[in-house]
């Protein structure tokens, strides 16, 4: 697949790889960055938290 949208899109295999980091405007997502995130809900300082649907993204805007 990444063959084949270089050769449509006239660019290297290393160019089609990094297209979707290039919609990434803060960094990678870490292992340490969930468990942070998980770490919250169960201390007092995420006692309000109930339902929502929190994102450990880096900001990703699109992945298309």
């Amino acid at each position: 697949m990444i063959d084949a949208n270089a050769k449509a899109l006239r660019v290297s295999d290393e160019a089609v790889r990094k297209r979707p980091l290039a919609k990434v405007s803060l960094r990678m997502v870490r292992s340490l960055d969930i468990a942070n995130m998980s770490f919250l809900f169960v201390t007092a300082n995420g006692r309000n938290i109930s339902g929502q649907a929190l994102l450990v993204c880096g900001d990703v805007e699109t992945m298309a």
